[in-house]
C-alpha cells in the first residue's frame, strides 16, 4: 500500500518548478560549434515560463540527449540542467538522470526560437 502511494505521488505530483532560477547558461558543443553563453534576463523569464509545470516521468527513452547540448538554470543555491533531444523527439532529459519531461510543440518551438539567438539549433546541426 505504501509503495503504491509512493508510486502515485512520484508519477503525478512532481512537476517542474524553475522559479528559483536567477540565471541560465547554454552549452552547445555539437558539429564543430562550441557555444557557452549566458542567457539574457528576458530570455530566462521566458524559459522559466516554458518549462514550468510539466510533469516529470521516468522512462528509458532513446532520444538523442547529450550534456553537450544543454541549458542550465541556477540560483539560490540550486541548479537544474535540461537536455533537449537533438532529434525530433519532444522530450527533455534532466541531466544524467532517467527523468524526463515532454514539451509539446508550441512550447518546444518557442524554446527553439529563444535558444537559436545563442546559436543552439534543433534538430542539432
Amino acid at each position: 500500500m505504501v509503495l503504491a502511494a509512493l508510486f502515485f505521488m512520484h508519477r503525478y505530483f512532481f512537476f517542474v518548478d524553475p522559479s528559483f532560477a536567477t540565471s541560465a547558461t547554454i552549452r552547445y558543443h555539437y558539429a564543430g560549434k562550441h557555444i557557452d553563453a549566458k542567457v539574457s534576463t528576458s530570455d530566462l523569464k521566458a524559459l522559466k515560463e516554458i518549462l514550468h509545470g510539466y510533469r516529470w516521468y521516468d522512462d528509458g527513452l532513446s532520444c538523442g540527449f547529450s550534456m553537450d547540448t544543454s541549458i542550465r538554470l541556477s540560483g539560490n543555491g540550486r541548479s537544474i540542467t535540461f537536455l533537449p533531444a537533438c532529434d525530433a523527439c519532444p522530450n527533455f532529459r534532466t541531466g544524467n538522470t532517467g527523468w524526463y519531461i515532454e514539451v509539446p510543440e508550441p512550447d518546444r518551438k518557442r524554446f527553439e526560437r529563444i535558444v537559436a539567438k545563442y546559436g543552439m539549433t534543433f534538430p542539432c546541426e
